[in-house]
């Protein structure tokens, strides 16, 4: 009785937290989506708040960069930014929303 228990609380934690997280439209766009090495790279998305900034963080293979982009009034994105050596490239956009931050948006860049 008491697994069967501890295992209908933990479904109903589970149900409960997935009940309440919110579901993002926000979009992560890289061009071009295969950047060569040592180039620039332009980002752009949309379905963000309105008038608010937005932090953009890069991880490299060899380094990490953020930089932040302040969405326009129709909740879309534009940012400009440089490719250092060849890997895979994480790119996650966050925005502050009631006290914390979330990621919106994510994206994949391999660089070649």
């Amino acid at each position: 009785m008491r697994i069967f228990a501890v295992t209908a609380f933990a479904i109903a934690l589970l149900l409960a937290s997935a009940a309440g997280a919110q579901r993002t439209t926000a979009t992560l766009r890289i061009e071009p989506n295969a950047a060569p090495a040592w180039s620039s790279a332009h980002g752009s998305g949309c379905g963000y708040s309105r008038d608010s900034e937005i932090y953009i963080d890069i991880q490299k293979p060899e380094a990490h960069a953020f930089l932040s982009a302040m969405s326009n009034a129709e909740g879309c994105i534009s940012f400009d930014f440089t490719t250092d050596g060849p890997g895979t490239y994480f790119l996650e956009a966050r925005q502050r929303t009631r006290n914390t931050w979330r990621v919106l948006a994510r994206y994949e860049l391999p660089v070649r």
